[in-house]
C-alpha cells in the first residue's frame, strides 16, 4: 500500500487485523476543560488528524472515551464515514458525513478536523474532510461535561481501534476557520500534506500536537511537539511507530 505522506514523516502505524485493538497511545485523564483536552460546552475547541486505511467500518482517531458510559467526545469514522461525537450529561451530539466515502480506503492519506465555536448548541459544530465542509451539527443543546475519567487515546476508544496509519494529531483551544484549516491542508510549502505547525499563524493556540516528526519519539513514548509536555504513552508493539517516508 502506499504510506508516503507529504511533508511531515512521523507516523502511528496499526496491523490491519479486525481484531488488532490493543495498539494504540494513552494519555492518563488530565481533568475537565479545554486546558485538559476534555473541553466543556462553552469552550471552542478543533481536533485535526491525517489518516490513511484500507479497512471499512467504523474506527478510532481520537477519543477520551473508554467507557461507554462516561462523558466525552469521540473522532473518527463511523460506518467507514467521518463522524464526531459528544457524549455529555443533557445530550449526545452526533455529526457523520453522508454519501459514500470510498475515496477514504487505499489511500491517498486523508485529512479530517472537527471544529467547535463554543456555544452550547451542535450546530455550532462542523466536520472538514481534505479542506473541503462535510456536515455541520444538528441543533441540539450540549450538556454539562461531568463525567469524562477515562483515558484519552488515539487509535482506540470505546468503539475500537484504528486499523491502519494515524499521523499528525492537533488539538486546538479554539474554532479554526477554513482559512486556517486550508494552511494545515497545504503545510507542506503550499502542497497537500502536514507541515510544521509552529509556522501556523494560530500556533499559540495548539495545544497538543503529536506523531510530528519528533525527534524524542520512540517505542514507549509520543512527544508533544507543543509546550505544554502531554506526552502519550505507546500501548502494545512496541513497533506501533512508523516513520513514513514522503
Amino acid at each position: 500500500m502506499t504510506t508516503g505522506i507529504q511533508g511531515r514523516k512521523s507516523s502511528l502505524f496499526l496491523p490491519t487485523s479486525s481484531s488488532a485493538t490493543s495498539d494504540y497511545l494513552s494519555l492518563a485523564n488530565q481533568g475537565t476543560g479545554i486546558a485538559n483536552l476534555s473541553p466543556n460546552s462553552d469552550e471552542p475547541f478543533s481536533i485535526s488528524a491525517w489518516f490513511f486505511t484500507e479497512e471499512t467500518g467504523t474506527q478510532t482517531i481520537m477519543s477520551n472515551v473508554v467507557n461507554s458510559a462516561n462523558d466525552g467526545y469521540w473522532f473518527g469514522l463511523n460506518g467507514g464515514k467521518a463522524s464526531f461525537k459528544w457524549s455529555n450529561t443533557g445530550g449526545f451530539p452526533q455529526l457523520t458525513s453522508s454519501g459514500n466515502e470510498t475515496t477514504y480506503y487505499g489511500g491517498p492519506w486523508v485529512h479530517m478536523i472537527v471544529t467547535y465555536n463554543g456555544g452550547g448548541n451542535a450546530t455550532g459544530l462542523t466536520l472538514y474532510t481534505n479542506n473541503a465542509f462535510a456536515v455541520a451539527g444538528p441543533s441540539s443543546t450540549i450538556g454539562t461535561t461531568t463525567n469524562a475519567t477515562d483515558d484519552i487515546r488515539i487509535g482506540q476508544g470505546s468503539l475500537g481501534g484504528f486499523k491502519g496509519c494515524v499521523s499528525n494529531v492537533s488539538f486546538w483551544d479554539k474554532e479554526l476557520t477554513p482559512a486556517e484549516i486550508d494552511y494545515i491542508y497545504h503545510g507542506n510549502d503550499g502542497g497537500r500534506g502536514p507541515g510544521d505547525l509552529n509556522y501556523h499563524p494560530s500556533f499559540s493556540n495548539c495545544i497538543g500536537w503529536w506523531l510530528s516528526d519528533n525527534a524524542d519519539d520512540d517505542s514507549s513514548t509520543i512527544y508533544d511537539s507543543t509546550a505544554n509536555s502531554r506526552n502519550f504513552t505507546v500501548n502494545g508493539s512496541s513497533s506501533v511507530l512508523r516513520r513514513m517516508s514522503p
